[in-house]
């Protein structure tokens, strides 16, 4: 009986190769992302715009996706604004009574709502409550990692190790 001993040196890893699986993961949540965020505002009067951008950095571990917009009104649902004084001075206003709210606190979605019940008009200038935030960015930061964590996991163990060169 002989026993040879031979040194294995395994082939180079092809981390382009890699690559390519992750990015593709990144570039789907970016559309579905956005998808999400139109049904939040679907029911408002004038369209949000949003703009998409993925990012993926080799050898860095990162994986990015960033859905963003400069629409205020947006913003001020998202984040919230304080109490404040309306309007600017010498102006009347009118105004409904009443608004019953579309969406919800970390809630990723739309009702019907809106304003409603008579119409007020005033003069000088008077003390609103301000927008309670929904964090949008919280609730879809929290639906979003576990989905992309599931997909990044998918991809590495099926495609990424077969085209690294090292697959069994």
């Amino acid at each position: 009986m002989k026993i040879v001993m031979r040194k294995l040196t395994p082939p180079a890893l092809r981390v382009r190769a890699m690559y390519e699986p992750l990015v593709r993961v990144v570039r789907d949540m970016g559309p579905e992302m956005e998808k999400d965020l139109k049904e939040i505002t679907k029911t408002w009067e004038k369209p949000v715009v949003f703009d998409v951008r993925t990012h993926a950095t080799i050898g860095r571990n990162r994986l990015d996706v960033t859905v963003e917009t400069e629409d205020e009104r947006f913003i001020w649902v998202s984040e919230g604004t304080k109490s404040h004084m309306v309007p600017k001075k010498g102006v009347a206003t009118m105004a409904f009574r009443k608004y019953k709210a579309k969406t919800r606190v970390l809630w990723v979605g739309s009702v019907p709502g809106g304003r409603y019940g008579p119409i007020i008009v005033r003069r000088g200038r008077w003390r609103v409550s301000g927008i309670k935030a929904r964090h949008y960015d919280i609730a879809l930061a929290e639906r979003y990692q576990a989905i992309m964590e599931r997909r990044v996991y998918d991809a590495m163990t099926n495609e990424v190790i077969a085209l690294s060169g090292h697959g069994l």
